[in-house]
């Protein structure tokens, strides 16, 4: 009986993240940049994200961060990311602290490189998040590359030069990262959990080791 009910589960919590990511991939689609996305995603994302909080195995919060370290693509967000292309944001996540948000963005016809350093602490239902490195590099990686690469790259000072003036206002300011759902493959991450046990921004990630 335990077996079957495991089963169900499986089979329930399936089928939700397949409705989640149909949701968040079409919406996504409908746009060029992230900023431009439909809050009316979000009322069909949330009842969706809930039933699979509800129903999936509970993580502590070092056993989320451990699952959600490497390299994601964003499949879709409402918070903006200022002039990133919608289907090109990104995120790798290190180990010892830190990630970077990888995104495209196109100035007066030219693409750049966005990236942006956070840094996290683990608490004890979240992560403490501050930004704290805000580059953009002319030019944009071709299909193929190695996300990993390039958020070590930027860590270890090649872009350094590079500073990024329309993102430092994103610098040393506090922030929450919840994560509501992750596993191998997929994660459901939040902002700040307000009272009422909705977060005030969502995103919707997908495992991804290289520049789609």
């Amino acid at each position: 009986a335990r077996g079957s009910e495991e089963s169900e589960r499986n089979q329930k919590i399936a089928a939700l993240k397949a409705k989640i990511r149909g949701i968040a991939v079409e919406a996504t689609s409908k746009i060029k940049f992230q900023n431009e996305f439909d809050p009316r995603t979000r009322k069909q994302l949330d009842p969706l994200v809930k039933e699979l909080v509800e129903i999936a195995p509970r993580l502590t919060a070092k056993q989320q961060v451990e699952a959600s370290l490497g390299t994601w693509q964003s499949l879709w967000s409402d918070l903006p990311f200022t002039r990133s292309v919608a289907n090109q944001v990104y995120q790798v996540v290190f180990p010892t602290g830190y990630y970077y948000n990888v995104s495209k963005f196109i100035d007066k016809g030219t693409a750049y490189t966005s990236l942006l350093r956070g840094a996290y602490k683990l608490r004890e239902s979240d992560l403490e998040i501050e930004f704290t490195k805000s580059l953009a590099v002319k030019g944009y990686p071709a299909r193929g590359s190695d996300l990993y690469l390039i958020a070590m790259q930027a860590e270890f000072g090649k872009y350094d030069a590079q500073v990024d003036p329309t993102n430092t206002a994103f610098l040393n300011r506090p922030g929450t990262l919840t994560t509501l759902y992750v596993d191998k493959n997929f994660r459901v991450v939040g902002g700040e959990l307000k009272e009422n046990g909705v977060v005030d921004s969502l995103f919707v990630l997908e495992r991804r080791t290289t520049i789609q």
